[in-house]
């Protein structure tokens, strides 16, 4: 496995757990007899945050090693 794939799979594996603790949060408040919106929100925030993050680091990452095997 070489840097590049490496730095993906860390990248997406840390983005997927946050979006999935967001997803948990946010079931969670959601299913409770009165939600708050604030943790609604913040569940909101935590898997934005998070895809934005991803979609960042994963083009950093490409534009650092050079992309392989797309054509322009």
């Amino acid at each position: 496995m070489n840097l590049e794939s490496l730095s993906r799979f860390v990248t997406l594996i840390v983005t997927n757990v946050i979006k999935i603790a967001g997803l948990y949060v946010g079931v969670r408040a959601a299913l409770q007899p009165t939600p708050s919106a604030v943790v609604l929100a913040y569940s909101a925030f935590m898997m934005a945050g998070a895809q934005l993050s991803e979609t960042t680091l994963l083009a950093l990452i490409e534009r650092f090693f050079g992309v392989k095997g797309k054509e322009k």
